[in-house]
C-alpha cells in the first residue's frame, strides 16, 4: 500500500493553514543530491539502487525511473554528469546494493562513472538518443508489464509535474509511466507499450499538455485511453492523481508533497516515487 504523491507548487498558499492539522516530517539536505540520498535512506534497504541525472534540464531520464523502482524495488536517486557525489556513493554502500541501474545515456551519466561504479557493483545501463528513447529502455528493461489491467500511465515529456505525480502508481501497480511529445506520440513509446502488453492508457494532462493527435496515435496502435486526469494546474492534477490514488489502494493516513516550482525542475521530488510507493 503506497503513499499517494502530491506536487505542490509555490502558489498553494494553504498549505499554512494545513500545517495546524497536519504534522510534517520533511526529508531534505544541502542540495538535490543530498535530499535524495535522505530519501534513499528513509527507503531503507535493497540490492538494487537506481541513479538519474540531477543535473538542470536532464530530468526527463528519471520521469520514468519510478517504474524500474517498482519493478526492482529499488530507490532513486540523483548523480552529476562526470561522477557519483560522494554522499550518493555511501548511501549505495550503506543500502546494502550489489546492483546499479543508470538511466540516461552517456551525455548525462558519463562513461568514466559507469566504469567507476562498475568496479565494486553490477552496472545496467538503460539510455538513448533522446527523452523518449531512453523512456522505451526503461520499459523494455522490465518486460511485460505487471499491471493485472494492462495499464500503463502516459505523462509529457515535455515537463515534469505529472509524471512526478503519478510516479507511485506506476511504482505500486506496474504501470509503465510512458512520456510522449504534446502534438505527437513518439515511435518508440508506442513501440514500448505494445511489447510490455499494454492496451490501455491512463492519460495524466489535459488536452492541451497531451492532444487528441496523440490519443488517435495509441487508438491506431491498438491502444486505447482508459482516462484522463488532469486539473486546472499542476498542482490540481496531482491532487486529482492523489484522489484516484485512494480508489486503487494507497493510504489516506499520509501524503509526500514536494515543490512543483518550475525553478526546480522537481529535483526534490525525483527520488519520491519511489519512496511513496514503497
Amino acid at each position: 500500500m503506497g503513499l499517494s504523491a502530491v506536487v505542490a507548487t509555490s502558489m498553494m498558499s494553504g498549505l499554512a493553514i494545513a500545517s495546524l492539522t497536519f504534522s510534517f516530517d520533511r526529508l531534505q539536505g544541502t542540495d538535490r543530491y543530498a535530499t535524495s540520498v535522505a530519501t534513499a535512506t528513509s527507503y531503507g534497504a535493497s540490492t538494487n539502487v537506481i541513479l538519474a541525472s540531477g543535473v538542470p534540464g536532464h530530468y526527463p531520464d528519471a520521469l520514468t525511473a519510478s517504474y524500474l523502482a517498482g519493478f526492482r524495488k529499488a530507490p532513486i536517486m540523483l548523480t552529476q554528469l562526470a561522477a557519483t557525489p560522494a554522499n550518493v556513493l555511501a548511501r549505495i554502500a550503506a543500502s546494502g546494493a550489489t546492483d546499479v541501474w543508470l538511466v540516461g545515456g552517456t551525455g548525462v551519466i558519463s562513461a568514466a562513472q559507469e566504469a567507476a561504479l562498475d568496479v565494486t557493483y553490477t552496472v545496467h545501463r538503460l539510455g538513448g538518443a533522446d527523452r523518449y528513447l531512453t523512456s522505451a529502455a526503461v520499459i523494455g528493461a522490465v518486460g511485460v508489464a505487471t499491471s493485472t489491467t494492462h495499464t500503463a500511465l502516459l505523462a509529457t515529456g515535455v515537463d515534469f509535474p505529472d509524471a512526478l505525480g503519478g510516479g507511485p502508481l506506476s511504482y505500486v501497480k506496474g504501470m509503465p509511466m510512458a512520456i510522449t511529445a504534446t502534438n505527437a506520440l513518439p515511435a518508440a513509446t508506442l513501440s514500448a507499450l505494445k511489447a510490455a502488453g499494454i492496451t490501455n492508457v491512463i492519460v495524466l494532462g489535459g488536452p492541451t499538455v497531451i492532444t487528441s493527435n496523440v490519443i488517435r496515435a495509441l487508438a491506431a496502435g491498438g491502444i486505447t485511453l482508459n482516462q484522463r486526469i488532469y486539473g486546472a494546474d499542476r498542482a490540481a492534477t496531482s491532487a486529482n492523481l492523489a484522489t484516484y490514488m485512494l480508489t486503487q489502494g494507497f493510504s489516506n493516513t499520509a501524503v509526500s508533497v514536494a515543490s512543483g516550482y518550475t525553478f526546480g525542475g522537481g529535483a526534490a521530488a525525483l527520488g519520491a516515487a519511489a519512496l511513496s510507493g514503497q
